[in-house]
């Protein structure tokens, strides 16, 4: 489920639309939600309270039993459909998330406007694949969860968008430079949804693109 705005999913998928995701995960298939993908399936939605771009409500997907919340960057104003409030977030992925691999490095990653995520409560199951390591408290970055016999992985970054593609969509030149830095790096990213087993050794950047260009061929991913 890809960026954008979570509230138009929903009044194109009605509430039926969102009962056959939740039914085709509960039955052992892979949810996968970067920014407003991952708002859309949390249990509640908190973007940028207080403001005039301000959404707040529940949501009726619940794969995440918890809220997704956002912006993150106070400092970084968010403007829709534009890349002027985009950010070069500094991701750590956790060891948690990796098989018999160490991590030790933060990795730039695409962010513009997505969230992190709070458990409703303590007794909430999910693991943290990655934290934010340049947000207070380092919260979330991204999380997995098993639903019914279902994978739900959210991410509040887009690990799925490099520099080059940012260099073309004219975006702020300090956040081409930062993704560029740590590019050899990104590879970390594809170990979590890997090792987590949400897509098969093949590099994370060729399976989004092939995903987003055909969006009817999921062989390339495991469910």
């Amino acid at each position: 489920m890809p960026g954008g705005r979570d509230l138009p999913y929903l009044d194109k998928l009605g509430l039926q639309g969102v009962d056959m995701i939740r039914q085709f995960v509960e039955n052992g298939g892979t949810y996968i939600g970067f920014c407003a993908g991952a708002y859309f399936a949390c249990n509640r939605v908190e973007f940028e309270i207080g403001t005039p771009l301000e959404v707040c409500g529940s949501r009726p997907l619940d794969l995440f039993h918890g809220t997704g919340y956002g912006t993150l960057y106070p400092d970084v104003q968010f403007v829709y459909n534009s890349e002027a409030g985009s950010h070069a977030s500094l991701v750590r992925p956790c060891n948690s998330g990796l098989k018999n691999k160490e991590v030790n490095l933060s990795i730039y990653v695409y962010y513009n406007g997505g969230c992190s995520f709070k458990p409703t409560s303590s007794s909430v199951k999910y693991e943290t694949l990655a934290v934010y390591d340049d947000v207070s408290g380092k919260p979330p970055a991204m999380i997995s969860l098993n639903h019914g016999k279902g994978k739900v992985l959210l991410s509040g970054v887009h690990p799925e968008i490099d520099y080059e593609s940012l260099k073309l969509a004219r975006a702020p030149a300090q956040v081409v430079t930062k993704l560029e830095s740590t590019q050899e790096y990104t590879l970390y990213i594809n170990y979590v949804f890997y090792n987590k087993n949400y897509i098969n050794p093949l590099p994370l950047k060729d399976k989004i693109s092939c995903l987003f260009s055909c969006i009817e061929c999921i062989s390339c991913f495991k469910s």
